[in-house]
């Protein structure tokens, strides 16, 4: 395991801070990736226009 178990048992609420960080780990991952997709369809169904100033 990457995080010492000895360090985690001497705070109390050291389990649940770390929990709450992988989560918050995973929620971000997934928006970044939802981010990244929804980008690339946008490319690719607006890619053939350019901006103008009229």
């Amino acid at each position: 395991m990457m995080i010492d178990k000895r360090l985690i048992n001497t705070v109390a609420d050291s389990k649940k801070w770390i929990g709450i960080t992988v989560l918050w780990n995973w929620v971000a991952l997934v928006v970044v990736g939802w981010a990244l997709a929804h980008h690339q369809t946008v490319v690719r169904y607006f890619g053939g226009l350019k901006p103008t100033l009229h």
